[in-house]
């Protein structure tokens, strides 16, 4: 039996991360899960605590599938044996993972030499022929999100992250579930008619576009820039900036040797809709953990790059140097 038959005449309820990879491995549910099951719902979300997961969607469903991001140790039990429900885990983030091992043992597929989307993509479409458009398009998505910025396809990979953001209309009161609906359509027109992925037109406007934000975002980080010595003496670089943060912050780590770890936040959703958060976004060399310093706060990711959200007492603190994430 291919694993594509466990999904077939049955209700799934999908949930994703909201990145590239996250949404990308909503493409994979569309593209091979949903021509074959009864009913497809499906959450996009970045909220690790999973307070997005909607029951009602989980109750209607009999299949649940987490890619490229986990549950929680309670939400599993509670799907697992409350509701009864038959769960699937598909990811690459080594945070949750020893946590969850706990409880979920045969149906959690795990990989640190792939992105989510290609755990979940490889891992369902045993035994079955990948197009090589599809296969492309999935190849870039994997290097920009493990940032093999060494690879000769990382421009495209980086063009195709910066395509996807630049599809949402970002001032529009829409939720994550359809804000990549636009992106998505685009690359399922793709894949449906051409043997080789391409970027339209379009697209390649949309990714000059990028590249231009990347500088203005690179000099406004550069002017905030914040070198601090953290608790454990370890010194490290606090910026900010509109958006491009991990790029932004792979570009300073090249220029500041020294520095241990980058501390980096966001400050679209604050200028442009008055909206505070306390999100921060953790970068470094191959010689520091950011996951760990991370997970004190809650939040995961990987060793050189991973993401908390802080309550807004704390962030406020950081933001003014009063308080260091280690």
């Amino acid at each position: 039996m291919n694993f594509l038959d466990k999904f077939r005449n049955k209700k799934i309820y999908g949930i994703f991360d909201n990145d590239l990879d996250g949404v990308s491995c909503h493409i994979v549910s569309i593209l091979y899960i949903q021509p074959i099951c009864y009913q497809l719902l499906y959450t996009l979300t970045a909220k690790r605590d999973m307070s997005e997961y909607v029951e009602e969607k989980a109750i209607q469903s009999d299949i649940i599938i987490f890619a490229d991001i986990t549950p929680t140790v309670e939400l599993y039990k509670h799907l697992t044996q409350d509701l009864k429900k038959e769960v699937y885990i598909f990811d690459h983030h080594c945070g949750p993972r020893d946590e969850l091992l706990t409880v979920a043992h045969e149906n959690y597929y795990f990989s640190n030499d792939k992105c989510g989307s290609k755990v979940f993509l490889t891992t369902i479409t045993q035994n079955i022929r990948i197009k090589n458009c599809v296969y492309a398009y999935f190849e870039k998505v994997d290097i920009y999100d493990r940032w093999v910025d060494n690879s000769a396809l990382w421009k495209e990979a980086k063009d195709l992250h910066n395509i996807m953001y630049g599809y949402v209309n970002w001032f529009a009161e829409e939720s994550d579930d359809v804000r990549y609906d636009r992106f998505i359509d685009i690359q399922l027109k793709k894949f449906a008619t051409a043997k080789y992925f391409y970027f339209t037109e379009y697209e390649k406007q949309l990714a000059l576009k990028a590249e231009k934000k990347e500088r203005d975002n690179q000099i406004q980080a550069e002017k905030n820039l914040s070198i601090r010595t953290d608790n454990s003496k370890n010194k490290y670089a606090y910026f900010e900036c509109s958006s491009k943060l991990s790029i932004v912050a792979s570009n300073l780590m090249k220029k500041y040797l020294d520095i241990k770890y980058f501390v980096c936040h966001s400050t679209f959703a604050e200028s442009a809709k008055g909206e505070l958060n306390g999100k921060v976004s953790l970068r470094c060399r191959e010689d520091f953990d950011v996951s760990v310093v991370a997970a004190l706060w809650g939040g995961n990711g990987h060793k050189q790059a991973s993401g908390a959200e802080l309550k807004l007492e704390d962030f406020d603190k950081l933001r003014k140097g009063k308080m260091h994430l280690i």
